[in-house]
Order: C-alpha cells, then structure tokens, then sequence
C-alpha cells in the first residue's frame, strides 16, 4: 500500500530534515573550531605537535575535545595533554 503524503506533511517533514542538518553542521563547525584552537595552543605550548597529533583530533568527539583543551592548562608534556 502506498501512502500519499499531503503537502502540509511533506513541508514539515522537509522542515525537520532541513533542521536537523543545520544542527549537524553548527555541531561540525564547533567541533572543527575547537580543534583548531586545541592545535593552536599545543604549537603554541610546545613547538611543532607530533604527526599523529592532528590525526587524533580529527578521530575525536567534542566532549573529548574539550578535556583535552583543558588539560593544556596542566601539562608538562603533549603526551600528558591526551591522558
């Protein structure tokens, strides 16, 4: 059996999906920005950052990120950084 999907339906539903791929993309640019700034601190901390460094941010969630970010504040090494 096939279903017809009225117009107001078919609106909403395209609303939905339209909204949900702007919340994807906003979380996508905080994610990127945070990285980013994340590299930039650790350059900035302690010189050039290991090869494998922007591999595993890229690997990472946002939560995860930002622990990271904090634990800059403490580190006495990049290694400490992502304990």
């Amino acid at each position: 059996m096939i279903h017809k999907v009225r117009p107001e339906e078919k609106e909403k539903m395209m609303s939905l999906f339209a909204q949900d791929l702007i919340a994807k993309g906003y979380q996508e640019g905080l994610r990127g920005g945070e990285t980013l700034i994340l590299l930039r601190l650790l350059s900035k901390r302690f010189g050039s950052t290991p090869e494998w460094v922007p591999a595993r941010l890229a690997k990472t969630d946002m939560e995860i990120l930002k622990k990271w970010t904090e634990n800059i504040l403490d580190a006495k090494s990049i290694d400490d950084v992502f304990q």
